[in-house]
């Protein structure tokens, strides 16, 4: 076996992932409209409410790739790499610390 280098950052991953975690919300949003068959208000309240979340889905997944390529680029690990100076909680020393 050989040792894969790290994959770092694509422009393709990051456009195919937020499009499809888009489009999955949007999917929910679809089944949950044909199968409760609600009236008109409430219909277009459940189909704004999906293009929100699909809206928020894009940009939480597209962070989170962009932040964990550019992480490993800098060689900084993440919150589960052990790492104390940037595992992402606040740093405290004895005397910072509050009762």
């Amino acid at each position: 076996m050989t040792d894969q280098a790290p994959r770092g950052f694509s422009y393709a991953r990051l456009a195919i992932s937020s499009i499809g975690a888009a489009t999955a919300v949007l999917i929910v949003t679809t089944v949950v409209i044909g199968v409760f068959e609600p009236g008109p208000g409430v219909g277009l309240t459940i189909a704004l409410a999906g293009v929100v979340g699909a809206i928020a889905a894009m940009g939480i997944t597209a962070t989170r790739i962009t932040n964990r390529a550019f992480d490993e680029q800098r060689g900084r690990g993440g919150p589960s790499s052990g790492d104390p100076e940037h595992s992402g909680g606040p740093e405290r020393s004895g005397d910072e610390q509050t009762k």
